[in-house]
């Protein structure tokens, strides 16, 4: 008799933008911990995300592949499994170069019976998202009191990592017109430009205005 072949899991999950929680109030939850995600977007079909993630907790990297088909605007069938560190940097040389490599913190812990991740990325200053799974799409999870919604965004794929890789959604971008956030400028230097605009370096303008002056 054939073995029944085992689904995949379904993931279902409700997203919100969030003030930025104070990191002591995180650490005070059950099951706290805190990793550094590198994320990565392979080509795929539409309706599927194909990715791999290095994960970086207290000095130790797991790398993991992951193919999500999405099932409604909550819902999606993830199918997960861990890979080499050499498989991971060969499926990087093939990633979706329309896509820029995700690169975040990621805060997890419990809150009640309800695990919740919150990741912090570095376009960022004062908002970041938080996610929880639920058991169904109809279930509405109870907040840590700490926690400071801005928004929910569930079902807003703008919102998604894999669109993030593409774009900022315009009303979360902090003062740029730009869809990523160019660095910014080094203060260190900003009285040099201030100079340059007040004192234009001297030329052929400067030349003549002096001669005018001893005429």
């Amino acid at each position: 008799m054939e073995e029944e072949k085992q689904l995949p899991p379904i993931e279902t999950e409700r997203k919100y933008i969030i003030r930025i929680p104070r990191t002591q109030d995180m650490r005070g939850c059950r099951g706290y911990s805190c990793s550094a995600i590198e994320q990565i977007y392979l080509p795929s079909a539409p309706g599927v995300t194909h990715r791999i993630r290095r994960r970086l907790t207290a000095g130790k990297s797991v790398y993991t592949e992951t193919v999500k088909t999405r099932l409604s605007a909550m819902s999606c069938i993830e199918e997960e499994k861990q890979i080499p560190k050499e498989e991971y940097a060969r499926l990087k040389s093939q990633r979706d170069k329309n896509r820029r490599i995700v690169k975040k913190n990621r805060h997890t812990f419990v809150y009640g019976e309800q695990t919740f991740e919150i990741d912090i990325y570095p376009f960022r200053k004062n908002s970041c998202v938080m996610e929880t799974e639920l058991k169904s799409e109809l279930e509405r999870p109870a907040l840590p009191p700490f926690i400071r919604v801005v928004k929910e965004v569930t079902g807003d794929h703008r919102y998604s990592n894999a669109a993030l890789a593409k774009r900022i959604p315009d009303d979360w971008r902090e003062g740029s017109a730009a869809s990523v956030p160019r660095r910014p400028r080094n203060p260190k230097y900003s009285h040099c430009r201030a100079m340059r605009r007040d004192h234009p370096a001297k030329g052929k303008g400067s030349t003549d205005a002096s001669k005018e002056k001893k005429a």
